[in-house]
């Protein structure tokens, strides 16, 4: 009999020693739900400078190998000849009130970015039947403010960056061009496009 009571106390403690064991694993849980916390948010931590990383890549990508917009005028690359222009255009070259010249086509267009639906004279310049330099040319009372100065400049800068300003002209260096805007007079601008040499 005294066997079967140390028998049945060592399991009634064996049983108390799993309930206090259990109670342990218990309190040693909520530290764990801490842990997932601090593992959650360094997960989204590491994400976010992942993000970073690529984005800052992708601009890198983007500087280097010249995916961003390189200067050229609706859809022309210097060195096109004139029937590849003339090909590109939608209407027929103007001639009359215009120079006419075997270097030079002039156009008619209202899609110009930055002077959408305002109606510009588009002069592209040849040398040696090739394709040098653009010139867009606006007038009219509808260019007559600062918030058109400053509209057309901000479409430049998404474009090109900063540009250099000289008080009546704004200029950029792109990959395969120089462009200038100039306000000429109140009611007069005048966007320049260039191949860098």
């Amino acid at each position: 009999m005294v066997l079967e009571q140390e028998t049945v106390g060592n399991e009634f403690a064996g049983e108390k020693k799993m309930e206090a064991e259990s109670a342990t694993d218990i309190v040693q849980t909520k530290p764990k739900k801490k842990n997932g916390k601090k593992l959650l948010l360094c997960a989204v931590g590491m994400v976010i400078v992942f993000i970073l990383i690529a984005v800052g890549a992708l601009v890198f990508t983007v500087d280097i190998f010249g995916f961003r917009n390189v200067g050229y005028l609706r859809n022309t690359e210097w060195g096109m000849t004139m029937a590849e222009v003339e090909s590109l255009e939608e209407t027929e070259p103007l001639t009359e009130g215009v120079e006419t010249d075997s270097d030079k086509l002039y156009y008619l267009v209202s899609d110009i970015v930055g002077l959408e639906g305002k109606e510009s004279t588009v002069l592209y310049k040849f040398t040696s039947d090739s394709l040098v330099g653009a010139t867009v040319s606006l007038t009219g009372e509808s260019i007559n403010s600062e918030s058109f100065e400053e509209a057309l400049v901000k479409t430049y800068e998404e474009l090109y960056g900063d540009a250099v300003s000289t008080g009546y002209s704004y200029e950029w260096t792109a990959k395969e061009s120089t462009i200038k805007i100039i306000f000429v007079t109140e009611e007069w601008v005048v966007i320049v496009y260039e191949a860098l040499a």
